[in-house]
């Protein structure tokens, strides 16, 4: 029995009924009668042969196409000459990672390592990437404050109740925290809500020491240098004015003694002028613009009474001068009025560690002596800073 034309004959009337809807012709004519057919129709051929190309397709959209590796470079003359391959070289990237000093938390850091700066980028940054790597610079300064040297202070005051049994590197550590913790909370304000004044706030002095970079401990002391080599400048002309003490008198630890014991009452308290004491003040970042000689002074030999604490701090603990890093080194010569960024007037040479050690060694020498007066031990101090510029311009001559 021939099964070919019924099957034909229901696949047209498939058609003729489902002309309106393309999906539907394809599942009617795909839907042939329960019999069996002796070959298939023209009109399901051509349908399923449609249907099935568009599935094709629409699976070949949507298969990822894998790309395949790169072949490596092959430089062939002849069948018998000899492949060359050049293999694929991979830049390695160095990662620079800033280990903590304090990690163990063991308060022998006297001086904060300076906070790293973000990587240079040679393209041009927005607005938004200067203010992101503004406020992360920040943020790790404050993370090690408040992570590293707040515990490593409060295990020392819990291990050490007795201040005068702490070494000088643990008492630095006190201080500097003690100093961070002080203007924490108005830095934090103007971090918030004027986050624009920050550069001001780093030449005042006033972030917390463990947010500071390289760059803004230069440019603070810098700003210092130039207020200190002013100031040194002008006493140094008055000095030389004088008929009987003369800059040379000033200029070495012993001479300054010579001079305490020539002169016993002439830098007394009483016997010092305003305008002097105002030059001593400024000179070591203090508020000079008060209504009394005797309140200058007072403040000014507290401030060399704690210095005089932690000269014999230095002597006894750190192994003197020798024994302390440049960048503690450096800390304590501009604690004790030396100023350690551009000195030298004609080239802005600054001074070596040689000098730094000499400057150090004379102020401990002059400040530890009962004999000298404290107002005399800031005025030498301020002549023999105009003393070493003046050396330093004669060596870059």
């Amino acid at each position: 029995m021939n099964l070919a034309r019924p099957a034909t004959a229901r696949a047209a009337f498939s058609l003729v009924r489902c002309t309106s809807n393309v999906s539907n012709m394809v599942v009617l004519c795909r839907s042939t009668p329960t019999m069996k057919m002796g070959a298939p129709s023209v009109a399901g051929t051509r349908m399923l042969a449609t249907k099935a190309g568009k599935r094709s397709k629409s699976a070949v959209a949507a298969t990822p196409v894998a790309k395949a590796a790169p072949a490596p470079t092959s430089a062939t003359t002849d069948p018998t000459a000899t492949t060359t391959t050049t293999p694929a070289t991979t830049d390695s990237i160095t990662t620079t990672t800033v280990a903590s000093a304090n990690a163990d938390k063991v308060p022998a850091r006297s001086t904060p390592a300076p906070v790293a700066k973000p990587a240079a980028d040679a393209r041009k940054k927005s607005f938004g990437d200067k203010m992101r790597d503004f406020f992360h610079k920040y943020k790790r300064g404050l993370t090690v404050l408040l992570r590293e040297d707040l515990p490593a202070y409060r295990a020392l005051q819990s291990t050490k109740p007795d201040p005068t049994t702490w070494t000088w590197r643990e008492t630095q550590l006190a201080r500097r925290v003690r100093s961070d913790l002080r203007i924490l909370a108005p830095f934090g304000f103007f971090l918030l809500f004027l986050p624009e004044v920050i550069p001001l706030l780093v030449l005042r002095g006033l972030v917390p020491s463990t947010c500071l970079d390289a760059e803004d401990i230069q440019k603070q002391r810098a700003k210092l240098a130039a207020k200190r080599l002013e100031t040194a400048g002008k006493v140094w002309s008055a000095v030389a004015k004088a008929p009987v003490i003369k800059p040379a008198s000033l200029t070495t630890a012993s001479a300054v003694a010579s001079v305490a014991r020539r002169f016993p009452t002439d830098f007394d308290v009483h016997h010092l002028a305003w305008s002097q004491m105002v030059y001593s003040a400024r000179y070591f970042e203090q508020f000079p613009y008060l209504p009394s000689t005797r309140l200058l002074h007072s403040r000014l030999v507290r401030r060399m009474r704690e210095l005089e604490a932690d000269d014999r701090l230095l002597l006894r603990d750190a192994g003197g001068v020798q024994g302390l890093t440049d960048a503690e080194l450096a800390a304590a010569a501009e604690a004790r009025g030396v100023a350690t960024e551009a000195v030298g007037s004609a080239t802005g040479k600054k001074p070596t560690r040689r000098h730094l050690e000499a400057m150090v060694e004379s102020w401990i020498e002059m400040n530890t002596d009962a004999t000298v007066p404290k107002p005399l031990v800031v005025f030498a101090r301020i002549v023999q800073m105009e003393h070493l510029r003046r050396a330093l311009d004669r060596t870059s001559e």
